[in-house]
């Protein structure tokens, strides 16, 4: 989505705008955070319910590819840092329990990822 946004981003953002809750408006948004904050406005992403992607295809303009993964890398573990957490207290918590259900260790977990997913949807 970098280079493709690098390169093309007219096309990049017609791509972009085809995926399901992606609008105009938040294009318009993720513009005028990169004007304002220049790359670390991939960081802002996580919070405000806009998918990474919106970013991504316009971060070429504010960045090469070396510092866009680095501060991707920052970005990305903001919003998967809290669900890692949460998967590893229980983990550490139930650790006994895992090795004899490992079936119901798996649902556990598939249910911290689906409220994860719940919640950053309903921020769309």
């Amino acid at each position: 989505m970098f280079y493709l946004g690098a390169s093309k981003p007219e096309q990049a953002k017609v791509v972009v705008l085809r995926v399901p809750f992606v609008s105009p408006a938040m294009f318009e948004k993720t513009g005028q955070s990169f004007q304002r904050d220049g790359i670390w406005a991939l960081t802002k992403g996580p919070g405000n319910g806009i998918p990474y992607k919106v970013y991504c295809v316009q971060a070429g303009r504010y960045s090469g590819l070396a510092l866009f993964l680095a501060v991707s890398v920052l970005a990305r573990m903001e919003r998967f840092a809290l669900f890692w957490l949460i998967a590893g207290v229980i983990g550490f918590v139930f650790r006994a329990n895992i090795r004899r259900q490992p079936k119901v260790t798996v649902a556990v977990y598939a249910c911290i990822w689906v409220v994860g997913y719940a919640w950053y949807w309903s921020a769309i």
